[in-house]
């Protein structure tokens, strides 16, 4: 994950992390919550990392190859930053959202939110929070006006398929509006665990459903202790 390599760059150069953030402009508390995973640099920010001390972008990102780059990588490194940095994202990840596709700009910064559990696409089951993040998803900052008020899930099953697939990453953001998650993809805890289903109120008759997009599941009554949990802003696509 990168933010145990932003450690592990920091550590191989004997350096404390205000030692290392004074080296490219950033303060203690900022390398600090980068290694725990709180958060993570801007573009920029990776842009005066790598430059600083000489990194493979690559290995920074994916674990792969060597550390540290050769001298004239570093020089190619310098001229198109920020085109290799939005080419490894567009490479990795298809973004998609209500629905339709989007696409990453050169220009965007990037969160690294962790992926925290598996959220069920089928029959609902229990939700389990992983303590140590599946993986963490780069997402464009533009498109999540608080984050703190977001979850990264993964799918589980294949109820919402063909639009939602099994194994696709969803961004859950936080909310128990019935009124406003009518019609719109949600992430609902039931008596039996938690379900990730399209939500439907009929109000004539003072119900509510889940209805899933594969015609091979059955559409969920919902009762009276239902809850939910939030609505769907995007999905990110693994390739």
């Amino acid at each position: 994950m990168v933010h145990e390599r932003l450690r592990e760059l920091r550590k191989s150069h004997g350096l404390t992390q205000e030692q290392f953030g004074k080296k490219i402009g950033a303060k203690q508390g900022n390398v600090a919550d980068w290694e725990r995973g709180r958060s993570s640099p801007s573009i920029e920010t990776m842009h005066q990392i790598v430059k600083t001390y000489n990194i493979n972008l690559h290995w920074l990102f994916t674990g792969e190859g060597k550390m540290h780059l050769l001298s004239q990588q570093e020089q190619d490194l310098e001229v198109n930053i920020r085109t290799k940095v939005f080419n490894i994202l567009r490479d990795e990840l298809t973004l998609l959202e209500n629905d339709t596709s989007f696409v990453p700009s050169k220009n965007d910064d990037f969160l690294f939110m962790p992926v925290t559990g598996d959220i069920a696409a089928g029959e609902p089951m229990p939700f389990i929070s992983d303590t140590d993040p599946i993986q963490h998803i780069a997402i464009p900052k533009r498109k999540l006006s608080n984050p703190t008020n977001c979850v990264v899930l993964r799918v589980n099953g294949d109820s919402m398929e063909p639009k939602i697939e099994h194994s696709d990453i969803v961004v859950i953001r936080k909310d128990v509006d019935w009124q406003s998650c009518n019609n719109k993809v949600v992430a609902v805890r039931t008596s039996d665990g938690i379900t990730l289903k399209k939500l439907v109120l009929d109000e004539v008759k003072r119900t509510a459903f889940l209805m899933p997009y594969n015609p091979k599941y059955s559409a969920i009554l919902l009762d009276e202790d239902s809850v939910i949990c939030g609505q769907l802003v995007f999905i990110v696509r693994q390739c």
